[in-house]
């Protein structure tokens, strides 16, 4: 493995930790195509990509997760909520996963998955933000189904929901789930990225952790632990940290939520180049 790969790989990963983290999604979302396009089939297979990406993502995900614990801003009843229903998820998506005997199967399905997605945040960026109810109007009913989370109101069930779909899409892709969970938070709780961002890396590092437990044995190949986990990680956290300095810098939402949907459309466009070559 060249020196030059590992050099380009460490730059890219902190670029994409570093704008993962300020959009909430993890960076997963590209770990998977960048890792594709360095690495055929038969150099890496699949399942190591989907480890290493998986792994990248838990670190910058846990790492903003500790920030929010040292800010006191760290919701522990989130933390259940996703260990509880990530688990049975991640179970199916390993199950999927050894169904499918073509991976360009999966991948249809999950550009559909992302291309509904994006159509969605655009829509209710342009359309339903600007007449969207106040969260006091929508807990006039059914009370019980919500708890506090910092000033806003979230219900359970369809927390439980997003973190259901968390986990299969961990287990599934490597990509963390953060190109669903940030959208879903934005549009159906109405929150705004500040706040979503948390939820998403606390979900995020959840599934990312249980996924990796129960694939526990590829942390035996000392050749991608050396060579490419290692110092991968070392730039994921790096480019974690360079993100609590964009943030200041970039503090227009609509820039943020374009720089998740600009994420996405990358990630679809080299999944379709995958299967129309394959």
């Amino acid at each position: 493995m060249s020196i030059w790969i590992i050099c380009s790989l460490f730059l890219l990963v902190i670029l994409i930790s570093s704008v993962g983290s300020i959009s909430g999604v993890g960076g997963g979302v590209l770990y998977v195509p960048l890792l594709l396009v360095f690495f055929s089939s038969s150099i890496l297979e699949l399942e190591k990509i989907k480890f290493i990406s998986t792994f990248l993502v838990l670190i910058s995900s846990l790492f903003n997760v500790l920030i929010e614990i040292f800010k006191k801003r760290f919701s522990y009843i989130i933390l259940l909520i996703g260990i509880t229903f990530s688990v049975p998820t991640i179970f199916l998506g390993n199950w999927i996963n050894s169904l499918l005997a073509n991976d360009n199967y999966l991948k249809i399905i999950i550009l559909v998955m992302l291309t509904i997605v994006t159509i969605l945040l655009i829509v209710n960026e342009y359309y339903f933000s600007k007449n969207k109810l106040k969260q006091k109007d929508i807990l006039e009913k059914n009370k019980w189904m919500y708890f506090q989370y910092n000033e806003f109101k979230l219900n359970w069930l369809f927390l439980s929901t997003i973190a259901l779909l968390s986990g299969l899409i961990t287990s599934l892709t490597g990509m963390g789930g953060g190109p669903i969970l940030m959208p879903l938070l934005l549009m159906i709780f109405k929150l705004d990225v500040k706040n979503s961002t948390p939820i998403s890396h606390t979900l995020i590092a959840i599934s990312s952790f249980i996924t990796l437990f129960f694939n526990f044995e590829l942390f035996s190949d000392q050749t991608i632990m050396l060579n490419l986990v290692l110092p991968l990680s070392i730039a994921a956290i790096i480019g974690a940290i360079s993100a609590i300095y964009l943030k200041r810098i970039i503090k227009k939402e609509i820039i943020i939520k374009w720089i998740l949907i600009i994420l996405i459309w990358a990630s679809e466009i080299k999944m379709l180049i995958d299967i129309i070559n394959s």
